[in-house]
């Protein structure tokens, strides 16, 4: 795994939070291809917006994402954290404060633990962090990320890819308390 975490601020007891999948939830997802370049990270319309609401609402947020890219050649480790770093940073500008992000480097064939449908990643990040697993969502764009959430007994919620407000109209769900 490959990760990055905000300086602690661990609450006591259980802390809710919401895991969020990066590429077609927050930004734009390519099409049979990878964002390998810094230039390449496009914010969805409103994702940056919703992310500041799902703070404001009491929710930390970890990026959990598969970059199968790298295991593959094509994206070296170092410009994947120059690019999580711009996304972090923008959105910490912008009042949505990432409390850390997490990346399966692995290809699907190599079996690895963390890769989603795996909950390794989540595990980390809410060992780390102090979010409650089971007080927490999972907002994601395909069945694995779903099915991790599942595995992890959590509520997985699932969004259109690269739809414009599909991650606002998750996080209205999890801020209003419909959850």
């Amino acid at each position: 795994m490959i990760e990055w975490f905000a300086p602690a601020r661990r609450r006591d007891g259980p802390a809710r939070g919401t895991f969020v999948d990066r590429d077609g939830v927050i930004n734009e997802h390519i099409a049979g291809g990878y964002v390998l370049r810094p230039e390449q990270f496009r914010f969805l319309p409103g994702a940056i917006d919703a992310l500041r609401r799902l703070c404001e609402g009491g929710h930390a947020f970890v990026v959990i994402t598969n970059q199968s890219c790298i295991n593959r050649g094509l994206l070296e480790p170092a410009t994947l954290e120059t690019i999580m770093s711009a996304m972090v940073s923008t959105l910490g500008e912008a009042g949505a404060p990432c409390a850390g992000w997490v990346c399966c480097p692995h290809r699907p064939d190599e079996g690895c633990a963390c890769r989603k449908p795996g909950t390794a990643m989540l595990e980390r990040a809410a060992g780390v962090t102090g979010i409650a697993l089971q007080r927490s969502a999972f907002i994601g764009d395909s069945r694995s990320d779903i099915e991790a959430a599942e595995h992890a007994g959590m509520t997985g919620i699932l969004v259109r890819r690269n739809h414009p407000h599909a991650l606002a109209e998750a996080v209205d769900r999890i801020v209003s308390g419909a959850l």
